[in-house]
This record gives C-alpha cells, sequence and structure tokens, in this order.
C-alpha cells in the first residue's frame, strides 16, 4: 500500500458570486434574460444554493476522513483581499518549506489575471 497522500485544496466562492457569475455566463451564452427571472428560474437561486450547500458537505466529509489533514479550504474572496497572506498559507500546508518573499511575489505575479 502506498502511503504517500495527495493534498486537496478546496476553493469556495461567496455564494452571492457565483449566482452573478452564473447569471452573466448565461446571458453571454444566449440563454439569460433579465436577473429577476434568472435568479427565480431554474438556474437560479436554489440550484445555486444546492451547489453549495453540495461543496460544503463534500468538503466537511472530506476533512473529517481519515484524510481530513490533507485538505485546506480557500475563500476565493479571500485570495482577492490578501493574495500573499494566502499563498504563505498555501505553501505551507503544501510543504514548500524555502518559500522566500520574492518567490512568493513571483508567483503572485505569474499567476494574477492580468498575466494570464
Amino acid at each position: 500500500m502506498n502511503d504517500e497522500h495527495y493534498k486537496t485544496i478546496f476553493i469556495f466562492r461567496d455564494t452571492r458570486d457565483v449566482l452573478m457569475s452564473s447569471f452573466h455566463y448565461f446571458n453571454h451564452t444566449g440563454n439569460g434574460g433579465d436577473i429577476h427571472s434568472f435568479i427565480r428560474g431554474a438556474q437560479g437561486v436554489r440550484k445555486t444554493i444546492k451547489g453549495q450547500n453540495n461543496f460544503i458537505a463534500l468538503f466537511r466529509a472530506y476533512q473529517s476522513s481519515q484524510y481530513g489533514e490533507y485538505a485546506a479550504l480557500v475563500f476565493y474572496e479571500d485570495l482577492q483581499r490578501n493574495a500573499t497572506r494566502e499563498a504563505w498559507r498555501l505553501g505551507d500546508f503544501l510543504g514548500f518549506r524555502n518559500l522566500t518573499t520574492d518567490s512568493v511575489a513571483i508567483a503572485l505575479e505569474t499567476t494574477s489575471f492580468r498575466a494570464m
């Protein structure tokens, strides 16, 4: 049996942001409409909240399993607010012991939305 375990990072986004992103996606693909119809429709609030609840349940199940120490939860909004702090936290979780301020800054710059 292999004792090596892979670490898993779960990224969670605020439900309101997920809902708005979905609204814009469906409008972009021609399947949207006005915001009120979208919210009340099949792709709106109920489906978004159900998906978010399923995600939370999955993370909690994973975290409470024998592999829980190999799971980290990251909030998308925390990445936006303080990417440097989150990069250090994730680097520690992933076992990167030789991180430097410069290497974190380079990683953040090369993976920024602007760079992509």
